[in-house]
């Protein structure tokens, strides 16, 4: 699983989603998740 915290992105978020495309992903807003993105598609 992976947590991206979006204050801190450095990139737009389509680049972390190639980056992380085969992993549990955790989008968080000053601490609080927002969204996940699973492999095969946002839920």
């Amino acid at each position: 699983m992976k947590t991206i915290e979006l204050s801190t992105t450095s990139k737009p978020l389509y680049a972390y989603a190639e980056d992380f495309s085969q992993d549990l992903v955790v989008l968080t807003l000053h601490g609080f998740a927002i969204a996940t993105s699973t492999p095969g598609g946002i839920r």
